[in-house]
């Protein structure tokens, strides 16, 4: 994969994201759908108070995400990350699962039936009750 070109080393990193974005021709939509990302935490990486020193793991690998992603070199901001003197592991988006979920029991069809049905009949009793009392 070729890396998006940028020429300014000092430019800061949503600056670059935005960039290489905007280069690809890709929104945030498009990209929250790539990455399965919320697009709350997309406008957190393009936001000009990106603060690369307190971010949590998971933030750290939002962005390794991102910069793997619109093919930014990040290497030179991982230093600012706590505690990363290398890093070994490369994120990879997800895909959503869809794991079939079983109705709930009164929401199955021969079930709904069986206790209209069941309703229908005690009503029509009481009715047939009440007119023959009433006879």
């Amino acid at each position: 994969m070729n890396e998006i070109e940028i020429d300014t080393n000092d430019q800061p990193l949503n600056e670059k994201f935005i960039l290489a974005r905007e280069q690809k021709n890709l929104t945030l939509e498009e990209v929250a759908d790539s990455l399965n990302l919320r697009m709350s935490q997309l406008n957190k990486l393009e936001n000009e108070l990106l603060d690369l020193e307190n971010m949590t793991p998971f933030e750290r690998g939002y962005v390794r995400n991102y910069a793997q992603f619109l093919e930014v070199d990040i290497h030179s901001y991982e230093e600012a990350f706590p505690e990363s003197d290398s890093v070994g592991s490369e994120l990879k988006s997800m895909s959503r699962y869809n794991y079939p979920a079983p109705l709930p029991f009164f929401k199955r069809g021969a079930v709904k039936f069986i206790l209209v049905l069941i309703v229908v009949v005690i009503l029509a009793s009481l009715l047939l009750m009440n007119f023959d009392l009433n006879s």
